[in-house]
C-alpha cells in the first residue's frame, strides 16, 4: 500500500496530499515559483515606488528628503500613488502600479481612476478626465493611448479605441470614438466627433461634433467644429474651416478661407486660398483660384485663374490659364495662358498655347497654338489652327480655319478664312477666302471672294472682286472683277472672265440677258456665234423662229442659229 505524504512548501507550510514523491515535489515546485514572482514584485515595488504607509503624512514622517513612499488609492488592492520626499513635505511623483485592467499609467495625476482597461497613459495629468463608456454592455473605456502631459485631463472622455498623443491632446474631450490626435492641443474639444485624424499642433484643435476628418499639418482644420468628412493636409490647410464638409485641401494654407464651403478641392499652396462659403470648386496648382470667392470652376496649373473673384462654371487648365478672369462666366481654356487676360468675358472656348491670350470680348473660339493671340475686344469669333486669326484685334464676327489665316487682320469683321494662310494678310472687312492661301495677299480690300487653292491670291487693295477656282484671279487693285474658273485672270475693274485662255467654247443654255439691244445693233449672228442669246427691244414678235425684224415695242429674246438672229 503507497504511503500518504503531506506537500509542504519550504517554509513547511502544507500545501495537499500526494501519494509518491514525484507528485509532491511538482506540487513544490510550483508553489515556490508563485511565492517567489509575489516576493519579486513586492521587492520592486519597494524597489521604485518606497514602502507603503497608510497615508501621505505617514510617510513623510517616516522617510528622509529624497526618499520615495507610496501610500493605497482606496480599498483596490495594489494600487498606489508614489510619493517623493522633499524638504517641505513631498511631492507625487510617477506611480507604478494603476488598478485598471491591463492598464500601464505613468505620471504624476496620471489616470486616478479605474475607467480605462486596456490602455497606455503617459504623462502628468494624462488620462485625469477617464470616464465610464457609454457603449451598451461596456463598464469601461478601452484601448487608449493617451502620452503627454494634459492629454484628455480635464474632460469626461468616455469613448474606446483613440490615441491621443501630445501635451493638451484631447485635454478637454468627452468624446470621440476611434480618434487619433498626435501633436500639441490636437483634438482637444472633442464631444462626439468620429473617426477624426488630427496630425501636427493645434490640428483639429476645435473639432467638436464633426467626424470623419483627416487633418495633418500645424493648424490645420484649426477652428472646425462640426465641419465632417474632410481631408486637409499641409500647414493652415482648412485653417478657417468650421461647418463645411467633403473638402479636400492639400498644401501650405490650402482653401485657408473656406468656412462654411462644401465639396471643394484645393491642392497646392494657397490654392483657393479666399473662397469662405464657395462651393464645387477645383483648384489644383500654386495660386490656383487663389482670390475666387465664387463657385463651381475647375482650375489646374499654376496661377490658373489666379485673380479670378466672383467668376463661375469657368474650366481653365494650365499655366496661368485664364488667370486674368475676374467676373467672367462659362468659360474653358486650355494651355499656357490661354484667356490669360480675359476679365469679364463669357462664353469663350481658347485651347492652345497663349490661345485668346488678350481676349477681353467673349464669345470666342480659339484652338490652336496662338490661335485669336492678338484679339482684345473683338467678339462672336472663330479660330481653329496655328496662329489663326493671331492678328484680329478687336474685329469680331469672323472665322479662321486653318494656319495662318487671318493672320493679321487687325480690326476686321465678317471674315472668312478656310485654309492654310488664306486671307493671311487680310486687314480689310467681309472678305471670304477658301483654299490654300487663297486671297493671300488681300490687304486693305474689303468684300473679296476667292474660292480654290491660291485663288485671288493677286488681290492686294482691290475690292468686291469674285475668283473661283484653282489659280483663278483678278487684277492687283481692280474692283467689282469676276473671275471664273481654273485660271481664269481678270486684268481691270467691272471686268467678267470665265476660263482661260485655253477655253476655245463657251455655251450658256437658257436666256442670257446682258445689254438690251435694237436689232439694228445686234452684233452679226456668226460673230456672237450659235447659240448666243440676248434681248432686243424693238423686235417684232410674230413667231418663234421667225427672224428677228425691227417695228416692235418690248423686249423679245433672241438667239443666234450662226447665221442670223431668230426670236425665242
Amino acid at each position: 500500500m503507497p504511503s500518504i505524504q503531506l506537500v509542504m512548501d519550504t517554509n513547511e507550510r502544507v500545501l495537499g496530499l500526494g501519494d509518491d514523491t514525484a507528485e509532491a515535489a511538482r506540487q513544490r515546485a510550483l508553489a515556490e515559483a508563485a511565492a517567489a514572482e509575489a516576493e519579486t514584485n513586492a521587492a520592486f515595488a519597494e524597489e521604485f515606488s518606497g514602502p507603503a504607509y497608510a497615508t501621505q503624512a505617514a510617510g513623510e514622517a517616516a522617510t528622509t528628503e529624497g526618499q520615495f513612499f507610496r501610500v493605497p488609492i482606496g480599498t483596490t488592492p495594489e494600487t498606489y500613488t508614489r510619493y517623493q520626499r522633499t524638504s517641505g513635505g513631498s511631492i507625487e511623483a510617477a506611480p507604478l502600479i494603476t488598478s485598471a485592467e491591463a492598464t500601464s499609467a505613468i505620471g504624476s495625476n496620471r489616470d486616478p481612476n479605474t475607467y480605462a482597461t486596456q490602455s497606455v497613459v503617459l504623462g502628468n495629468n494624462a488620462g485625469a478626465g477617464f470616464a465610464a463608456s457609454t457603449e451598451a454592455g461596456l463598464q469601461n473605456t478601452k484601448g487608449l493611448v493617451v502620452i503627454g502631459d494634459g492629454a484628455v485631463s480635464d474632460g469626461s472622455y468616455n469613448h474606446d479605441f483613440s490615441i491621443f498623443i501630445g501635451n493638451d491632446s484631447g485635454r478637454y474631450a468627452t468624446g470621440g470614438y476611434c480618434t487619433v490626435a498626435l501633436g500639441l492641443r490636437t483634438g482637444q474639444d472633442l464631444t462626439t466627433g468620429q473617426y477624426n485624424t488630427f496630425i501636427g499642433t493645434d490640428a483639429g484643435k476645435d473639432t467638436t461634433t464633426g467626424g470623419d476628418n483627416v487633418f495633418v499639418g500645424a493648424k490645420s482644420g484649426l477652428v472646425n467644429t462640426s465641419g465632417y468628412s474632410n481631408t486637409c493636409l499641409g500647414t493652415s490647410s482648412g485653417i478657417a474651416l468650421t461647418t463645411g464638409a467633403d473638402n479636400v485641401m492639400v498644401g501650405t494654407q490650402a482653401g485657408q478661407s473656406i468656412t462654411a464651403g462644401t465639396r471643394n478641392i484645393a491642392l497646392g499652396t494657397l490654392a483657393l486660398g479666399a473662397a469662405t462659403t464657395a462651393s464645387n470648386n477645383v483648384a489644383i496648382g500654386y495660386w490656383a483660384l487663389r482670390l475666387s470667392t465664387s463657385g463651381s470652376n475647375v482650375a489646374i496649373g499654376s496661377q490658373a485663374m489666379g485673380v479670378a473673384t466672383t467668376a463661375t462654371q469657368n474650366t481653365c487648365i494650365g499655366d496661368q490659364s485664364g488667370s486674368g478672369l475676374t467676373s467672367a462666366t462659362r468659360n474653358v481654356s486650355v494651355g499656357y495662358q490661354a484667356l490669360w487676360s480675359d476679365q469679364t468675358g463669357q462664353s469663350s472656348v481658347a485651347v492652345g498655347w497663349g490661345a485668346g491670350r488678350s481676349a477681353t470680348g467673349g464669345s470666342l473660339t480659339a484652338v490652336g497654338d496662338s490661335a485669336g493671340y492678338a484679339l482684345t475686344s473683338g467678339t462672336f469669333n472663330t479660330f481653329v489652327g496655328r496662329s489663326s486669326g493671331a492678328g484680329v484685334t478687336t474685329g469680331g464676327q469672323n472665322t479662321a480655319l486653318g494656319d495662318g489665316a487671318f493672320g493679321g487682320a487687325g480690326g476686321v469683321n465678317n471674315g472668312t478664312a478656310v485654309g492654310f494662310q488664306a486671307l493671311s494678310a487680310a486687314t480689310a472687312s467681309s472678305n471670304t477666302g477658301v483654299g490654300w492661301r487663297a486671297g493671300w495677299s488681300v490687304t486693305s480690300g474689303g468684300g473679296n471672294t476667292a474660292l480654290g487653292d491660291s485663288a485671288g491670291d493677286a488681290v492686294t487693295t482691290g475690292a468686291n472682286n469674285t475668283a473661283i477656282g484653282h489659280t483663278s484671279d483678278n487684277a492687283a487693285t481692280g474692283s467689282n472683277q469676276t473671275a471664273l474658273g481654273f485660271g481664269a485672270t481678270t486684268t481691270k475693274s467691272n471686268q467678267v472672265v470665265i476660263g482661260n485662255s485655253s477655253v476655245e467654247e463657251t455655251v450658256i443654255r437658257g436666256i442670257t440677258k446682258s445689254t438690251v439691244y435694237l436689232v439694228a445693233s445686234l452684233p452679226a449672228a456668226s460673230t456672237a456665234g450659235a447659240g448666243a442669246r440676248a434681248f432686243v427691244s424693238d423686235a417684232d414678235s410674230v413667231g418663234a423662229g421667225n427672224t428677228a425684224v425691227g417695228g416692235g415695242s418690248f423686249n423679245v429674246p433672241v438667239y443666234s442659229d450662226g447665221s442670223v438672229w431668230r426670236i425665242g
